[in-house]
């Protein structure tokens, strides 16, 4: 797991190393047509990248009976992919799919434990690799029209039976679930999380936190509730194929707590690597944005609410609206993200308006059936890949940092609390300290010897009067001053 350090309770400094602009993914037209697509060693251990994603590949046209290999390393033998025929219903799996009338391959291939290498080559029955092309990571799996996505929060003692009773439900229609976990000893037992060991391993379902204790805005213990709920899931469950590699777990979802947020929790999810925090307060069916000063995406927000809501924005119980907005979302190439709540839904279990809808939505070949923290796994692969396909002799290359950088805290002007983030090309002692306007020390945040790389501070100011501040940093070489405006 990524490690962090942490120096008092409210000021934490991460190792991230990882900004999305510094070309994480970079592919190259190798000879004897093949495409070798190389990831960050770093990027790739914080997230995984376990999940298949689909890269279009151009090939000639009138071919046929091709097929798709894939090696990890110059050294290893190819292997061949499975080939998916016309109408053939799969989802989140390697394969190839081939559109001989548009000269296009459609390779679906995750990324290895151990490697940060992929070859991709395309060959003819006689094993001779053809004319192939890089053309894009597809926006969807496979190139799909739309995305079914479904999260579910509350899984805790409480709720466990109906979680067990419902999740059926949707595996037997193949609709994937994300699941909002509990985690603190009193709202799950050991029986209870091994319930939750046995429907992820029935499949089709991710595990999300949704803290420790479901607390009230502003939390008791940020860290407890965020870093603490990652933990609690890390250590009690063996999480699905694509939330794990050989040496880490990844839980790539956050659930707020009552769709409460702030700077507080964006950097704590940092901290752990999760990736996408969900809120349920507004209507969504699109991609959230990276954000370069979290490293993660910003929330993300629901289309729909199935049966009785718990989440404030009102759940819907009429078939013709269900499906109605299911079909608006998929005409326009969204992504169809359904929440519930067991304790919504559960007295509804034999209601035609919940099977009715589900059997709708479901087993669809255009359709991309998916996680959530997948999802957008998924989409960081392709914001990665498309910032630049490099040439033989400039892949691998990353954009020069200087040896010292200190950015504007974010957010700024803040009420609570704010992020520092700066930059190091070499270890160094390092020192930030928080003066007033009269030069008066307010605070030293951090004073010792850091790791080179990318690194945040969170400075928690609510005792801290209204006024304009000053931050310094200062290394054995260097020294950088900077305004920031704390508002009550």
């Amino acid at each position: 797991m990524i490690k962090f350090l942490r120096t008092t309770i409210s000021i934490l400094v991460c190792f991230s190393g990882i900004v999305i602009s510094q070309n994480n993914i970079s592919i190259q037209h190798l000879p004897s047509n093949t495409i070798l697509i190389l990831i960050d060693h770093e990027f790739h251990v914080r997230f995984g990248f376990k999940y298949p994603v689909t890269y279009q590949i151009g090939i000639p046209l009138n071919c046929k009976d091709l097929t798709a290999e894939k090696r990890y390393s110059s050294g290893m033998p190819w292997q061949t992919m499975r080939t998916v025929v016309p109408g053939e219903k799969f989802n989140g799996i390697e394969a190839a799919r081939f559109d001989y009338d548009s000269g296009f391959a459609y390779v679906s291939v995750a990324f290895d434990d151990q490697s940060d290498s992929l070859f991709i080559k395309v060959s003819d029955v006689n094993a001779i690799p053809v004319p192939a092309t890089f053309k894009k990571v597809t926006k969807y799996y496979d190139d799909r029209k739309a995305v079914v996505t479904i999260t579910a929060d509350d899984w805790c003692n409480g709720f466990d039976k109906w979680f067990n009773m419902l999740l059926p439900l949707f595996r037997s229609r193949e609709l994937y679930v994300t699941c909002g976990i509990i985690t603190d000893s009193t709202w799950c037992s050991k029986k209870t999380w091994a319930n939750i060991q046995k429907q992820i391993d029935s499949s089709y379902i991710e595990i999300a936190s949704h803290s420790r204790t479901h607390p009230f805005y502003p939390y008791n213990n940020f860290i407890s509730e965020v870093i603490g709920s990652y933990d609690d899931i890390d250590k009690n469950l063996r999480l699905p194929e694509y939330s794990r590699n050989q040496n880490s777990q990844y839980v790539y979802v956050w659930i707020a707590p009552r769709s409460n947020y702030d700077i507080r929790v964006d950097t704590l999810l940092r901290q752990r690597s999760y990736l996408i925090p969900r809120r349920v307060s507004a209507h969504a069916e699109t991609f959230s944005g990276w954000d370069d000063n979290t490293q993660h995406f910003t929330p993300t927000y629901i289309t729909l609410e199935l049966g009785n809501s718990s989440s404030g924005i009102g759940g819907i119980y009429d078939t013709s609206i269900l499906n109605g907005t299911f079909n608006a979302v998929k005409s326009r190439g969204g992504i169809y993200h359904l929440l519930w709540h067991p304790q919504g839904i559960i007295s509804y279990i034999d209601s035609p308006f919940v099977r009715n809808h589900l059997d709708y939505i479901s087993k669809r070949n255009d359709i991309w059936y998916v996680n959530l923290g997948y999802l957008y796994l998924y989409h960081l692969v392709q914001l990665g890949s498309s910032r630049k396909v490099n040439s033989p002799t400039t892949a691998g290359e990353k954009l020069s940092a200087p040896s010292f950088s200190l950015d504007q805290n974010y957010p700024n002007p803040f009420n609570s609390s704010t992020m520092i983030h700066f930059h190091l090309s070499a270890a160094s002692w390092v020192t930030i300290s928080v003066f007033d306007v009269l030069g008066r020390k307010e605070t030293t945040l951090l004073n010792q010897q850091m790791d080179s790389g990318d690194h945040d501070v969170l400075w928690d100011a609510q005792n801290t009067p209204s006024g304009v501040y000053y931050y310094r940093m200062s290394s054995e070489k260097y020294s950088q001053i900077k305004k920031m405006v704390v508002i009550k």
